[in-house]
């Protein structure tokens, strides 16, 4: 019968396996970062269990499973499922704390500021909002830039150049506007243009780094399917 991976990580974790299916397991972890989250935390309970008296809970849980009296089990159930309660609830809260903080470390390892490279002319008679907007973003006055660039954007045709480079200056600002920078990146992602893959990228980071999981490796899937854009960091990041 196929172990579930509970069953493995148990195994692993009271050397119950043998020399090969030890080696592939570890093997696993190593490529695996929510396989050796996975492994810490089961790891973590065990030590919770022993220091809180791993044969008293073993006893309780006997007691649960087998009471002697139904009455007295009933009126004192509390106190057996109590302790059990109490470590997994503590998992729990570590696994959700730990959570947003792992998301945010990942944003900062692999956001970059996209330098500004240029695919139209934009005179400065013209568009004066945008080439000020675009002085601000070199020199890394974000917030400047995405003043002027918005400002571009109400009184000029919008186009993907524009929508694409606000979009990154509200993300790279600090700290970043994850809304505007999502709403500006998201108009960029669709039909086919310069700006597309480095778009879903950043758009993808930039849920990221608001929790929302989903979206991010829905996004990076599509990269992945592409198969032309930071294949490495794609496939890193959705492991």
């Amino acid at each position: 019968m196929m172990q579930s991976l509970e069953q493995r990580i148990d195994s692993y974790l009271h050397n119950r396996m043998d020399v090969k299916e030890k080696t592939d397991f570890e093997r696993e972890m190593a490529s695996e970062k929510n396989l050796q989250k996975e492994v810490e935390l089961q790891k973590a309970a065990y030590l919770a269990i022993e220091k809180h008296g791993d044969a008293e809970i073993r006893e309780r849980v006997h007691q649960w499973e087998h009471p002697a009296s139904p009455t007295l089990f009933k009126k004192y159930w509390w106190r057996f499922a109590l302790p059990i309660v109490l470590v997994y609830a503590s998992i729990f809260i570590y696994n959700a704390l730990s959570k947003p903080h792992l998301e945010e470390d990942l944003f900062e390892e692999y956001f970059e500021t996209v330098v500004y490279r240029s695919t139209t002319a934009y005179p400065l008679e013209t568009f004066p909002n945008w080439n000020n907007g675009t002085k601000a973003y070199k020199l890394g006055d974000y917030e400047t830039a995405t003043s002027f660039y918005e400002e571009h954007l109400r009184r000029q045709t919008e186009t993907q150049e524009a929508l694409f480079y606000t979009g990154m200056a509200f993300l790279s600002q600090n700290p970043p506007n994850l809304k505007k920078a999502q709403f500006y990146l998201g108009q960029v992602t669709g039909k086919q243009n310069p700006y597309t893959n480095t778009a879903k990228w950043n758009l993808a980071l930039a849920y990221l780094k608001e929790g929302r999981v989903v979206r991010t490796k829905k996004l990076l899937r599509e990269l992945l399917a592409k198969g032309n854009y930071r294949n490495e960091d794609v496939k890193e990041l959705l492991e």
